[in-house]
């Protein structure tokens, strides 16, 4: 029985995805009739040859640059957070760490009119930075992180003390290994989160060299409504989306491994 209960879920799940790879193969018509068309009778590359004559390798590499950055700085800053709070104890530690606390219960949308404030006074708007800005911190990660560190026994970092080890090699070759579960887990998430995120890089990039593939398919389509005879906007952005979404399922599978260990982990301990 829970076997049906799990086939059913996974059917929830996936169905608009397979909904959306299928969408990109049917021209207008298929798309609007009813009963829909579970499967494209006339499958056309109609929808793929409009894309191409928009700069979709230039938008590609730039949401592979955002997505990149976003990645090393947020890890970075997620890890050497997450080690501070794990193991040393330094006044208002705990205080620090409780305002980051308080940072999770604030939904990200509501930080986007401070976040642009901030962006816009350190000058970083416009410039290839300002995409990134918001998802290098990531209290959600540090928390996961430190609570994954606080695991690691100390006798580890004492022993290699003992020998003379100085704190930089005991971070990059005893505390970063064990960590490979929740930095797979942050990378994963930040990752999606870069590729995904149409509302704050539709506010910042404003140049058509430096917009993302997410952000300059769905501005191009959506003027293209009122001549749907000629161009199928919903196709466009079907078949834009499964291009998008290819580099998450290829990050997923990178990242597999940890990635279930981390969220296992990270699920039961804490």
């Amino acid at each position: 029985m829970k076997y049906v209960f799990l086939v059913i879920i996974s059917f929830i799940l996936l169905f608009p995805i397979y909904w959306m790879i299928i969408g990109g193969f049917q021209d207008i018509q298929g798309l609007m009739r009813m009963p829909p068309n579970w499967w494209p009778k006339h499958p056309t590359l109609e929808n793929y040859r409009n894309l191409a004559d928009y700069p979709l390798i230039r938008w590609s590499l730039n949401s592979l640059k955002v997505t990149v950055i976003a990645m090393i700085l947020s890890l970075l800053v997620t890890f050497l957070s997450g080690y501070a709070f794990a193991f040393f104890r330094f006044r208002g530690s705990q205080i620090l760490f409780l305002l980051f606390m308080l940072a999770i219960m604030i939904p990200r949308p509501m930080l986007t009119v401070p976040t642009f404030i901030t962006a816009k006074k350190l000058g970083i708007l416009g410039t290839p930075f300002a995409p990134v800005f918001p998802l290098i911190f990531s209290p959600v990660y540090i928390f996961v992180m430190r609570n994954f560190m606080r695991e690691i026994p100390r006798d580890y970092l004492e022993s290699a003390r003992l020998d003379g080890a100085k704190e930089m090699k005991i971070l990059l070759k005893i505390v970063l290994p064990l960590c490979k579960p929740p930095i797979a887990l942050s990378a994963f998430m930040v990752g999606f989160i870069a590729l995904s995120d149409y509302l704050w890089q539709t506010i910042v990039l404003k140049r058509d060299e430096m917009k993302t593939l997410l952000v300059g398919v769905f501005q191009v389509t959506a003027g293209q409504v009122g001549i749907m005879n000629r161009i199928n906007p919903i196709g466009l952005r079907l078949a834009a989306g499964t291009l998008i979404f290819i580099p998450m399922f290829v990050l997923f599978l990178v990242c597999q491994k940890y990635l279930i260990r981390g969220v296992a982990t990270t699920g039961i301990k804490y």
